[in-house]
């Protein structure tokens, strides 16, 4: 009897897939559990994950029958009710009314993070001529806010038109993901819990409310990731879909500096698997053109220098410092020699501002106080040296990267990284100078009840974490399923989460752009439709 090589083949690759599939997401499960807890006992959680999750492949497609056809006579009846167009229109007005509530009891706006400096920067009183924040952002801030002077007589009105645009941005994106869930027929109860737990988390309505780049960085980035996953499912797009494609791409570079590195990444990937979607291809090299050309522009007619390369440093200039730190101060067995340690003393010369402005996970002193300059000079030689410190302190270089990204999984222990609700503006203006209104006594009772519920007992429960382990259930499943669309728009949210922990402090709000994209992660970890499926795109 002849085997059926073909039918054997696809078994063979279907069961290489499950096996993959779970090796990822055990991997994923643990190094969260650490990250969360920093015991090494936490990640043996990964075993019953991983148990659990061979057992849900190998279930009998019968099983799932049931449960599919529930899902398809809700969608049925919500398309009884609703048009695609009105189901939109519907989830944008009541997802701008419950971000109304937030933006009455915040009113006119919160300035937040590095935003202050960036209008103080638009206003002449600090330096301009650095590239560390986007010039596009810097620019949008105080044209909006200069406007509300100018017309309104007041700064607060402009504040409060930059954040309200804002607020339909958001809700515009969220309302776009409703309606592409909708066409992957995903599990509804999954989507719903899904944008539940946007409408209670308290971080994110007042991240909303918020004017600091993240945030409508992360809008245009989750715009992109869905345009660029349905360019890649449909045969033939329209030109208004690679538009759209091709404008968020722009936006989300133009809020971030230097961003354009996963796009070429992304197009690398595209052009390996050998998709052959001239589109794609022609949006990546607009995008690409035009940041690149804006960039070049801006440089020359503000006369804006490159960004110093120590911002892409923080991770190796902490380890060092860290290294130097415990040295000096004898809180640990540190393994260097004079010559080693007069090496690391030229990198960071400043050794009474390494003792008493050290923070452990935060890179913010030690770059200060870096000397670039040297390190140009003698590239090889303190390459060298950071390695050879390295190999005979790994555990140090270990643990000062641990602790810069630890605070990402346990937010709720590190309060002043997450939402920095403090008044900035005053560092950079007189108080005659810039003077922001803030919200009527009778619109702050939603105030006091959001600021609880960020500080409340249950608050982990809106850490950014859900977000990270969705994340990793969501590409465990389009690996055991081998969904090429999906995945190619993982890699680009993964790039993203990789990046945020190369971060010289972890924040809340880096994390923003993977908490506003959870009802995305939860949806499609629980399709219950073929992700190939095809509808007219309204």
């Amino acid at each position: 009897m002849v085997k059926d090589t073909k039918t054997f083949t696809v078994k063979k690759f279907n069961r290489c897939s499950r096996i993959a599939s779970c090796c990822f997401l055990m991997v994923w499960v643990a190094f969260l559990a650490y990250m969360r807890t920093l015991r090494l006992g936490s990640v043996v959680i990964a075993v019953p994950v991983g148990v659990l999750w061979v057992a849900l492949q190998y279930l009998p497609e019968s099983r799932w029958q049931g449960l599919r056809r529930l899902n398809a006579r809700i969608w049925n009846a919500v398309d009884g009710v609703f048009s695609e167009r009105e189901l939109f229109w519907n989830v944008w007005v009541v997802g701008f009314l419950i971000f109304f509530m937030a933006y009455l009891a915040y009113f006119p706006g919160i300035f937040g993070y590095d935003a202050a400096a960036q209008f103080a920067m638009y206003m002449g009183k600090i330096d301009f001529h650095s590239a560390k924040q986007p010039l596009f952002h810097t620019l949008t801030i105080g044209v909006v806010l200069s406007a509300g002077k100018a017309v309104l007589g007041s700064y607060s009105a402009g504040l409060a038109a930059y954040v309200a645009v804002q607020g339909a941005l958001i809700t515009n994106c969220v309302a776009h993901n409703v309606i592409f869930l909708k066409r992957h027929r995903c599990f509804l109860p999954a989507v719903a819990a899904g944008l539940l737990w946007l409408v209670c988390n308290p971080y994110i309505q007042i991240l909303n409310c918020n004017i600091t780049k993240d945030v409508l960085f992360g809008v245009f980035f989750l715009e992109f990731v869905i345009s660029f996953i349905y360019a890649l499912e449909h045969e033939k797009n329209s030109f208004g879909d690679v538009a759209r494609m091709t404008g968020t791409g722009i936006l989300l570079c133009l809020f971030r500096n230097g961003f354009v590195l996963p796009f070429i990444v992304l197009a690398a990937v595209c052009f390996a698997l050998r998709i052959r979607k001239k589109e794609i291809f022609l949006s990546f090299a607009i995008i690409l053109v035009v940041v690149e050309g804006f960039s070049t522009t801006a440089d020359l007619a503000f006369g804006i220098k490159k960004g110093p390369v120590r911002e892409y440093m923080s991770v190796p200039i902490q380890q060092m410092a860290e290294v130097l730190y415990l040295e000096e101060s004898g809180m640990a067995d540190v393994v260097l020699s004079d010559v080693q340690r007069q090496e690391l003393l030229e990198l960071l010369p400043d050794e009474e501002e390494l003792l008493y402005g050290f923070r452990q996970g935060n890179a913010d002193a030690p770059k200060a106080i870096f000397r670039e300059e040297k390190l140009k000079g003698n590239l090889a030689r303190y390459i060298q040296l950071y390695l050879s410190v390295g190999s005979k302190n790994g555990n140090l270089y270990r643990d000062a990267w641990i602790y810069m990204m630890h605070p990402y999984f346990a937010m709720n222990d590190n309060e002043d990284r997450a939402l920095m609700l403090y008044d900035f503006l005053s560092i950079y203006f007189a108080e005659d100078e810039v003077q922001i209104d803030t919200a009527p006594h009778w619109l702050l009772f939603y105030r006091h009840y959001l600021d609880n519920a960020a500080r409340g007992e249950v608050r982990w429960l809106h850490e950014p974490g859900i977000a990270f382990l969705l994340l990793g259930i969501l590409t465990a499943r389009m690996i055991a399923e081998r969904k090429r669309s999906i995945l190619l728009g993982l890699v680009f949210v993964l790039f993203y989460f990789s990046g945020i922990l190369l971060a010289p402090v972890a924040l809340m709000r880096y994390t923003y752009p993977l908490m506003l994209a959870v009802p995305l992660f939860a949806g499609l970890s629980c399709a219950t439709a073929p992700l190939d499926h095809e509808e007219p795109h309204s």
